[in-house]
């Protein structure tokens, strides 16, 4: 087993209308769930971050880390909606979501489409969060993780002038140990 502690991060979203039923090339549409997203938090003028994670596994245990490590970033004041795609994947999202407490500040979405691969299911939570109003989009695969100051560095990086922002990775092996760089987890 390898997993990745920091993905590809960030890019810039223009504003946008919003979008309930979301097109997939084929004419189908994603089904939402849940049907109504919870409102912004009372806050005054917070960062508001869409985190798109494409989801297909086979088992299950994997997408929990990933919110996991998404809900232990370390944040002053930013609003988080992640937004995952279940591309048809074999193993149901849905207990993973549930066993993940998320804080307050943390709303999820679940996005369903026909299986039509990573990319597709990036774009499908592209168009989604259009209708956000969300001021940055971070990417993270259902198998990585991040670093608790992951979002917090790249959102000072994007606030100070940065036209985009992505950081590089680790790989751990089976027993917790990269080979190469003698990192432990």
């Amino acid at each position: 087993e390898s997993s990745t502690r920091c993905g590809l991060d960030a890019t810039f979203l223009p504003e946008a209308g919003l979008a309930i039923d979301i097109p997939v090339g084929n004419g189908e549409l994603i089904e939402m769930m849940p049907p109504e997203p919870i409102p912004l938090r009372d806050r005054p003028s917070p960062s508001r971050v869409a985190i798109i994670i494409p989801y297909y596994q086979r088992d299950g245990g994997i997408l929990a880390r990933a919110l996991r490590s998404i809900a232990g970033q370390a944040l002053n004041d930013a609003v988080l909606d992640i937004i995952v795609v279940d591309d048809t994947s074999p193993a149901s999202p849905a207990d993973d979501i549930a066993s993940v407490a998320l804080p307050s500040h943390i709303d999820l979405h679940l996005l369903r489409q026909p299986n039509a691969g990573p990319a597709a299911a990036r774009n499908a939570g592209l168009h989604f969060a259009e209708g956000l109003d969300v001021q940055y989009v971070a990417f993270l695969d259902s198998d990585d993780e991040w670093t608790a100051d992951h979002l917090q560095t790249a959102i000072r990086c994007l606030e100070a002038g940065a036209d985009f922002y992505f950081c590089d990775n680790i790989r751990f092996g089976p027993n917790g140990r990269d080979p190469e760089i003698g990192f432990e987890r």
